[in-house]
């Protein structure tokens, strides 16, 4: 088998790409609508816009982009599961190939996802294709368990022992595999590779096979290379004493059975964990890479040690199981048990999946520092960027379906609440609708509007008190025109306070509200860096047929005579082209323009016809 791995950071650094802030025509259309996209149709699609897949997933421009909607497309990329499916149920060696090497970007994702189709798959003839992705230096622990354990398991493993002796963190897994080679060599491994109940299961594993004479000559001793079997020298030594067992169930055996058991109760699980971590000192990776904790969702509910604990949240980030970080998300507990609560906002994102950190982040306070993108300015690569995405899309995906009453709701209780989002929310009809908000509630109702949807934002924005639009507005106001130039970018991204103000601009009919918000369109105009924010803002005015807008657009801003010929028509076409970016797409792949039609994604669409196939 060639050696196919490389490492993320074999690949040369981003600012070295050629043309890397021009983007491919059409990408940002193609992975908008590529889970949407009939497998059999999507790599067709990547051909007819002249990319290959290589091409379409290695996108340096994404990263040098930050206006408009590239931050969305960043997301869509990285993250684009779809294509990859698509390649790998192509069942082309080479292409998988091509894809494994060619990503710059979130290794270990592209590998899990690959790993995933697979196994999915099922097809003997990719064996050797899964080994290179078992063996790939980014492949995770959890990758590995995953292919061990899949029905590529036993070829894949036949792939790997043909060629050369996999490294002790490679072989244990491969246990799982059943393979007979995989145990015997397992049991020659020295002792402080293997743990005790890795070398007993391999030696249980080749007596179920009736491979007893097998196990006897793995275990003699090999001049200059130790005694094999070391940890379970003695019960070895009972299982031989009368010859060689008939079989697992032989009663000369049953002290070896019970050394390859002790390790399979969650308890002992997590004993064995812990002495590993804590007593013989034995790296994360080591312990992780154990055929036992191929599921650390057993360990949910069971004792250990702090430090353990923390150890293992930190070294796990995106392998973290999915019981385990939903229950690190609630705090709720941990000033009476501080154990309870070992994960920040900012680590949250890599305890538990984007919509689990949602859902169950308690008290909802976390959860608005976690999601508000200026108190965080610490992180700007792409994968925080990712990261932020996904939380997006999760919190788009509980609201949407939120009543006004209850947003309102929810941002009036939020001062008292130590409960959930969904909790808050579901309690959020019983607060009157009378009271005003607090500082603290305009802030949460301010996050909360950015995410739901457009009816509902201008639904809530029309009922609240005079008092409360220009908190709101007064709130968004001030991050958009008083951060540092500095800040100013992707790490800090304002679009939220600019979105909440231009549809206060189009609900609003207040005087005092609308002066306000031509005040901040003056400010954000003379700054260089804001230009793009005064622009959208004077148009939501202009919409909303407050006066004297384009006489302010016309003092304040360097270049007014375009931006007024800039209509709220062409806006809107505009708006109309992200809503149905299937219309752009089959408009660049097909021979002759289709009838245009505006559509929605979660509506039907006759895929052959749009593209033109």
């Amino acid at each position: 088998m060639d050696d196919q791995s490389m490492s993320s950071e074999d690949f040369e650094d981003p600012e070295e790409w050629d043309d890397s802030d021009q983007e491919p025509v059409g990408l940002t259309a193609l992975f908008g609508l590529a889970p949407l996209i009939p497998r059999h149709l999507l790599l067709r699609v990547v051909e007819r816009l002249g990319l290959s897949v290589v091409e379409a997933l290695h996108q340096p421009w994404l990263e040098v982009q930050s206006d408009g909607y590239a931050y969305d497309a960043f997301a869509d990329a990285v993250s684009c599961d779809a294509l990859v499916d698509a390649v790998v149920e192509g069942r082309d060696p080479n292409l998988i190939r091509e894809v494994l090497q060619a990503r710059p970007l979130a290794g270990a994702w592209m590998l899990r996802r690959v790993a995933v189709g697979l196994n999915d798959l099922g097809d003997p003839q990719l064996a050797e294709i899964a080994a290179e992705v078992y063996t790939h230096s980014d492949a995770t622990f959890a990758i590995r368990h995953t292919l061990a354990r899949g029905p590529l398991g036993p070829a894949m493993a036949e792939c790997l022992l043909a060629d050369d002796t996999p490294p002790p963190t490679h072989l244990r897994p491969l246990l799982a595999t059943g393979d007979p080679e995989v145990a015997r060599r397992l049991l020659r491994l020295p002792a402080a590779s293997v743990t005790r109940s890795e070398q007993a299961q391999a030696a249980m594993s080749l007596l179920e096979r009736g491979l007893g004479g097998d196990l006897k000559e793995s275990v003699r001793p090999v001049p200059g290379h130790g005694k094999p079997g070391v940890h379970i020298a003695a019960e070895l030594e009972e299982a031989f004493a009368e010859g060689v067992p008939s079989g697992a169930e032989a009663p000369q055996v049953a002290a070896l059975r019970r050394a390859a058991e002790e390790a399979q109760t969650p308890r002992q699980l997590g004993l064995l964990l812990a002495e590993h971590l804590t007593w013989q000192r034995q790296t994360l990776d080591f312990v992780l890479h154990s055929p036992h904790l191929h599921d650390l969702n057993a360990l949910v509910g069971v004792a250990l040690p702090r430090k353990t604990r923390q150890l293992l949240v930190s070294g796990l980030r995106q392998e973290c199981p999915t019981e385990i970080g939903r229950s690190l998300l609630d705090h709720r507990d941990a000033a009476d048990e501080p154990d309870t609560a070992l994960v920040t906002p900012r680590q949250a994102r890599h305890t538990a999946p984007a919509q689990d950190v949602v859902r169950y982040t308690a008290p909802v306070g976390h959860l608005a520092e976690l999601m508000d993108p200026t108190r965080d300015q610490s992180s700007g690569g792409p994968m925080d960027l990712l990261d932020r995405a996904q939380l997006n899309v999760a919190l788009d995906e509980l609201l949407k379906d939120v009543s006004p009453k209850a947003l309102l709701g929810a941002a009036r209780g939020v001062p008292r609440s130590d409960g959930t989002l969904p909790e808050l929310l579901a309690s959020g009809t019983a607060h009157p609708d009378t009271a005003d908000l607090t500082p603290e509630g305009v802030e949460f109702l301010h996050l909360l509007l950015h995410f739901a949807p457009a009816e509902t934002v201008r639904e809530v924005l029309s009922r609240v008190s005079g008092h409360d639009a220009l908190g709101l507005a007064r709130h968004a106001a001030v991050w958009l025109t008083h951060v540092p130039v500095d800040d100013k970018d992707e790490e800090s991204d304002l679009r939220p306070y600019r979105s909440v103000l231009c549809a206060t601009a189009r609900t609003r009919t207040d005087s005092a509200v609308r002066d306000m918000l031509a005040d901040t369109a003056v400010q954000a105009a003379g700054d260089t860096g804001m230009r793009d924010a005064a622009e959208f803002l004077l148009v939501a005015l202009d919409a909303g047929d407050v006066p004297g807008v384009r006489e302010l657009a016309g003092h304040h801003l360097p270049d007014a005579e375009p931006w007024l010929a800039r209509s709220e028509k062409r806006r809107r076409i505009a708006w109309e082209e992200v809503e149905s970016p299937e219309v752009g797409l089959a408009e660049l792949l097909a021979t002759k323009p289709p009838v245009r039609r505006i559509r929605r994604p979660q509506n039907p669409v006759a895929w052959e016809e749009v593209i033109g196939f």
